[in-house]
């Protein structure tokens, strides 16, 4: 927020204020685009960064002043994590992210904490359910935030039954299961 104030000693019975933003950061006015204001002060809420062009006009019959200044809005830093992920149980997961606008250089922060929790790169072994966040701060403070939910998928659960003792050129039937009622996608099969 930028508050606007003209500090002109006039006699303010008699004066009217118009402020005028403009609404684009390119460093130029356009006076039917802009945001109007009619107090001697206005606060303004810039969304996006660049070079926006403020004009002020006092009327104090018989004249009228104009003044006009420009404020710059740094764009504001932006974190962008990657998607939602999952991991088997028991398994680290590996979460990449990155950092763009505000002023670099930038620190980065991950929680939960772990081993290497202040890179892009970010492993750790979730014990359950984990929501990520991953943290940017630029170089003046300013701070952004994005989250990555990681879900633990439960190992399948196969029983092949009780060792079998079986003859020379007898064969068997394996039945990997049903993962107690959730099902299986794929089998792999692999003797010693």
């Amino acid at each position: 927020n930028v508050q606007l104030t003209n500090t002109q000693n006039v006699d303010s019975t008699k004066v009217t204020y118009e402020w005028r933003v403009a609404n684009a950061g390119n460093g130029t006015f356009n006076p039917i685009t802009s945001t109007v204001y009619t107090t001697k002060y206005a606060e303004h809420t810039f969304t996006d960064g660049g070079y926006f062009v403020i004009r002020s006009r006092l009327v104090a019959p018989p004249c009228t002043t104009f003044y006009f200044d420009t404020v710059y809005v740094d764009t504001p830093v932006k974190a962008i994590a990657q998607p939602d992920t999952f991991v088997c149980a028991g398994k680290s997961v590996q979460l990449s992210a990155y950092a763009t606008n505000g002023d670099s250089p930038y620190k980065y922060k991950w929680t939960p904490a772990g081993g290497n929790d202040s890179s892009l790169q970010y492993s750790f072994l979730p014990t359950g359910n984990t929501v990520c966040v991953f943290e940017v701060t630029d170089s003046i403070g300013c701070k952004a935030y994005d989250t990555v939910n990681v879900e633990v998928k439960a190992l399948p659960n196969v029983n092949l039954g009780p060792d079998r003792r079986i003859c020379f050129k007898d064969s068997i039937l394996f039945d990997g299961g049903d993962n107690n009622g959730a099902g299986l996608i794929r089998f792999i099969w692999n003797s010693p």
